[in-house]
């Protein structure tokens, strides 16, 4: 038998092994918590409602505030009801920041809210949890639950802002 290389310990360090093989990445999703506490205001002069296909209606409202690190953020707040006028959770309320980039979608019911808890100066709070449904950008992996609670006018059953707090930080 012949042997071109005799047994020895070879060091592999500096040598290209399999060098036409192509490695992925790897495409696991790894969940990054994000603190999105802060309050949006609701500005109901922007408002609008859309016939859905189905016959549903989808009112669509401007919001903009700050939230925590993210500072400024603008965005919409979507509510659906069927086409007999019963709600058709959840809510949504896409924003955009920009430092960072990226976009995110939160999520609460606002079904069954019973009576407003009177807050003063003629303004009712309604609370719901809420959480962080999706997002792009800087938020393409984030997890966020926490609360939402919606402040009205009591005199005119109008919206005034959204205050969002963050439970999991």
């Amino acid at each position: 038998m012949r042997r071109d290389h005799c047994p020895r310990f070879d060091a592999l360090e500096g040598r290209r092994l399999l060098s036409k093989i192509h490695v992925a990445s790897s495409s696991a999703t790894i969940a990054k918590p994000v603190v999105i506490t802060g309050t949006l205001t609701v500005n109901m002069k922007e408002a609008s409602a859309t016939q859905n296909a189905d016959g549903s209606t989808t009112s669509t409202v401007a919001v903009s505030g700050r939230l925590g690190s993210y500072g400024k953020v603008r965005g919409t707040w979507n509510e659906t009801y069927d086409n007999f006028g019963a709600y058709s959770g959840p809510d949504w309320i896409q924003l955009r920041t920009n430092s960072p980039k990226g976009s995110f979608i939160i999520a609460f019911n606002n079904q069954d809210s019973g009576s407003a808890t009177p807050i003063g100066h003629g303004i009712g709070m309604y609370q719901h949890a809420q959480h962080v449904y999706d997002g792009t950008g800087a938020f393409a992996k984030a997890t966020e639950s926490g609360s939402i609670e919606v402040l009205q006018k009591n005199s005119t059953k109008t919206v005034e802002s959204l205050v969002l707090i963050t439970e999991n930080p």
